[in-house]
């Protein structure tokens, strides 16, 4: 489909593809670290968090995640990459709520 785009449309398609990726890179980068986060403070509480050993945790991990947020802020605000941001975070919020709506589902299933 990206051969067959870069065809047609060279200038706009491929490039919109190439750069999309890019946001999609981002979120899921943001849920890698916030997953770091529930998973080190859930092996504190248990007491096995001796393979955790992120300095400045859990600071660090908050300016990763306040930093791409402000790259999302910023392309929102450029128009040339605003259509990639919001394409990137349409895609990902559309994924979590078929994810959220098919774990709430087999989670119903399990009950009966």
């Amino acid at each position: 489909m990206v051969a067959f785009s870069s065809i047609l449309a060279p200038d706009t398609i491929f490039a919109f593809l190439l750069s999309c990726s890019g946001g999609v890179i981002l979120v899921v980068y943001s849920m890698i670290v916030a997953a770091y986060i529930k998973a080190r403070e859930a092996a504190q509480k248990a007491g096995e968090a001796d393979g955790y050993n992120l300095p400045f945790f859990p600071y660090c991990n908050y300016v990763a995640l306040i930093a791409v947020v402000l790259v999302f802020v910023a392309m929102l605000l450029n128009p040339a990459e605003r259509m990639t941001a919001v394409a990137s975070i349409g895609t990902s919020v559309v994924c979590y709520g078929l994810a959220s709506f098919r774990t709430g589902r087999r989670a119903s299933s399990a009950a009966l």
